[in-house]
């Protein structure tokens, strides 16, 4: 009972706060969305909202079935010489608001990169002749390991797509989840905002919490909403925060500052 208390506090303090826009695991259901198991989608299958081609519009095949590792999720295979686009379309966005694409991923080749990527109605939401932002480049690679990766997007325009692409080769990128979330943020940007900002985002051994007002305390939660810990700190305005004991995943982190002000934001651990 008190999990479902907590986990509902959370819910509605979270849509003041960061708000999910949203949020699928292949890795968790059989059928997540309209997606169905053991099924392989072309472009003109798909659920409502998605989308996927290589690069040049050509048609390929997206499996939605057991991955690397026997972990359920799309299999998204390269061809030469083509890059391929799973995407999603929000509409109704104002333009100067950030959002954040989180996803569960496996590289399987050195020759293959996977990138998180976004762009507007303006460039006709599709792939041809896009500027993509959020190159892999940004990520380091355990080859045959799942591993989070996560990339924050302004949006440029009232309806965008966030989406996965799977670049180079014809090597295969895995994918067991797809999260978008709007950040607590306003198209009104300050260069002496008093927001907590936490970094590196993903993080691996550690990270560090940094809040112009100084922070008095600290709690980490899970994705199932328990807490994990909780820390008093004397209101310094930067923390670092040991991350090098926690299982992988997603994590919310919230923060007191010293004018009693509580904000909560989100930190994967890779």
């Amino acid at each position: 009972m008190k999990k479902i208390i907590f986990t509902l506090a959370m819910f509605i303090l979270g849509m003041f706060l960061n708000a999910q826009v949203l949020n699928i695991d292949w890795s968790k259901t059989s059928d997540p969305m309209g997606w169905t198991y053991k099924t392989v989608y072309t472009n003109a299958t798909l659920p409502s909202g998605f989308t996927f081609s290589a690069v040049d519009g050509t048609s390929v095949n997206l499996p939605f079935d057991q991955c690397w590792s026997q972990k359920k999720g799309l299999k998204v295979d390269g061809l030469p010489n083509k890059d391929l686009w799973l995407g999603y379309t929000i509409s109704g966005l104002t333009p100067g608001d950030e959002y954040e694409l989180t996803t569960n991923g496996m590289v399987q080749n050195l020759d293959q990169q996977l990138v998180l990527y976004a762009w507007d109605k303006n460039d006709n939401n599709v792939p041809t002749g896009v500027t993509v932002t959020g190159l892999s480049a940004n990520y380091t690679y355990t080859i045959g390991t799942w591993a989070y990766y996560t990339k924050t997007f302004e949006a440029t325009s009232s309806e965008m797509t966030f989406g996965i692409g799977s670049r180079k080769t014809n090597a295969q990128v895995n994918v067991s989840s797809f999260i978008i979330t709007k950040l607590n943020t306003t198209n009104v940007k300050t260069p002496n905002s008093t927001l907590p900002t936490i970094y590196p985002n993903p993080a691996t051994g550690e990270c560090v919490l940094q809040n112009q007002t100084g922070i008095v305390s600290y709690a980490m939660f899970n994705n199932d909403g328990l807490k994990i810990s909780e820390t008093k700190v004397n209101g310094a305005e930067k923390i670092v925060v040991n991350m090098a004991n926690i299982a992988h995943g997603l994590y919310l982190i919230k923060i007191t500052d010293t004018s009693g002000k509580t904000t909560i934001t989100n930190v994967v651990k890779k």
